[in-house]
């Protein structure tokens, strides 16, 4: 079974699952194009998400003052969106809080983060250092922001470790002050406050408009299957005759957290009139009954995160043959095959008709369409048009890139002659300045976190996204230019 590193741990029955079926396939070892060692400064913003709050100051200060962009986004997406210990230091977070508005650390210049992110980071050390003294501004901004400012202000109110209690009071007391769009936005995040938010949601649910009540019962939906998971069935099978498709549409992702005891609801609602509410209920019963690792999406290597295990590793034994054939055939004009998309991404699926796309590498572009007719006459792709999308690299007999991406040779799984790869890795990271790696980096970010289908396919919470899109970063984009030189040339 091939080696993982996780910054989150597995479930053992579903690690266990895999490796049973991994053994059938002892011969198959893929490996990451570009492998490189995890930094400390990664490390420490993977251990942070791991333990899902904020308890040492300094390590974000450390992330947010980094050369890599990848390691300050994080910093940024940690301040906004896990929870602050109550052993920080208030001071500090003032001068923090002081030197992001100087522009220190500039959020606003990072390829990831938007002004919903920003929000999030000012309104919640705003709370951390004013405490209850923060009432009146957020008040003011629940009342008169903009919708990221709403969100923003009362999500701040739990992740700045206020009294909870106070908070819900807080709420409770501004709601006959506020309009149908702020209420919808409080009866949307109250979630975070878990249980001791039903009383706030129930006032919610009887005194309001439509699309208010609406989105406080998809909220309580969502509070009581985390907290009774499969005793709240009957819930659920109550909630899933609702007349509000939307309300359907919440029991079918509550199922999903249930897991196979909620199979027969899910048989249900995949009759619904509604597209969206039975294409979903097929969907996650169909996942729920065939597999899938989603755990493996926030890993360095989340090949195998596919339902289609065993397809895909068959597969690509077979590609693994056609490479070795090619060595033969093109020789010295030959590297190899990058794969990337949705089999190096982990949401292959053979049931919609997945195709495997790469990028081959070589002097001679004969070899491209060459791979390209082999892989259609064993049926791994639909058409030639279609197959292997991401094209070609180019390069000259010194192995300088002529044609093509460069950063298609430090993403994906790689099949082919490493040596080559490792001195065409060489040549670029020597001939490009700082600003061209990092527009490379920016790219690969991009690639790597353009996860839409895996989203759909998983059935995965927007929340849960964006964590599993920051372990992504982490441990798949490239690192520093000064850092990669330092890793490739020690190979």
């Amino acid at each position: 079974m091939p080696k993982f590193y996780s910054a989150e741990k597995p479930q053992k029955e579903k690690a266990d699952e895999l490796a049973n079926k991994l053994r059938e396939y002892p011969e198959f070892k893929p490996r990451l194009a570009f492998l490189y060692p995890v930094n400390e400064g990664r490390q420490s913003a993977l251990d942070i998400l791991e333990l899902g709050k904020i308890t040492d100051l300094k390590k974000i200060e450390n992330l947010l003052e980094s050369d890599d962009f990848i390691e300050r986004e994080a910093g940024f997406y940690i301040l906004g969106n896990l929870r602050y210990s109550d052993k920080m230091v208030s001071e500090n977070l003032k001068r923090l809080l002081d030197e992001i508005y100087a522009e220190k650390f500039n959020l606003n210049n990072s390829p990831q983060n938007t002004d919903d992110s920003v929000a999030m980071v000012k309104m919640n050390i705003l709370v951390v250092v004013k405490k209850e003294e923060a009432f009146s501004e957020i008040k003011e901004s629940i009342i008169c922001g903009f919708p990221s400012e709403k969100s923003a202000a009362i999500r701040a109110l739990y992740l700045g470790g206020l009294d909870e209690r106070k908070s819900l009071v807080f709420l409770q007391e501004i709601i006959d002050d506020i309009d149908d769009v702020t209420k919808q936005s409080i009866a949307e995040e109250a979630g975070i406050f878990g249980e001791r938010s039903l009383p706030l949601l129930e006032k919610l649910i009887e005194g309001s408009s439509n699309d208010v009540r609406i989105a406080a019962i998809k909220t309580k939906i969502n509070i009581f299957t985390k907290l009774y998971k499969e005793k709240s069935l009957p819930f659920l099978e109550e909630m899933s005759s609702h007349n509000e498709w939307a309300i359907r549409m919440a029991v079918v992702k509550a199922a999903k957290v249930i897991g196979l005891a909620a199979a027969p609801l899910l048989e249900k609602l995949s009759k619904d009139e509604i597209f969206d509410v039975y294409d979903n209920a097929k969907t996650v019963l169909s996942l729920l009954k065939s597999g899938g690792y989603e755990w493996l999406l926030a890993t360095k290597k989340p090949l195998f995160a596919s339902f289609s295990t065993e397809d895909l590793a068959k597969k690509l034994m077979v590609l693994e043959g056609i490479v070795d054939d090619m060595k033969k055939k093109f020789k010295d004009d030959f590297i190899g095959v990058v794969v990337v998309g949705s089999v190096s991404k982990g949401y292959f699926y053979k049931d919609e008709g997945s195709d495997i796309d790469g990028i081959v590498i070589a002097r001679d572009k004969s070899a491209v369409e060459y791979f390209k007719n082999e892989a259609k006459s064993i049926g791994m792709c639909r058409g030639l048009d279609e197959c292997f999308g991401a094209g070609y690299i180019g390069v000259d007999d010194e192995y300088k890139i002529l044609y093509g991406d460069p950063g298609g040779l430090f993403k994906g799984i790689f099949f082919g002659d490493r040596r080559k790869l490792l001195k065409a890795q060489k040549k670029v990271l020597a001939d490009e300045d700082k600003r061209g790696w990092d527009k490379i980096r920016e790219h690969i970010l991009h690639t790597e976190t353009s996860l839409g289908k895996a989203a759909r396919r998983f059935d995965i919470f927007d929340v849960e996204l964006k964590k599993i899109k920051q372990f992504i970063a982490l441990l798949k984009v490239p690192p520093s230019l000064k850092e990669a030189r330092e890793i490739i040339n020690n190979k």
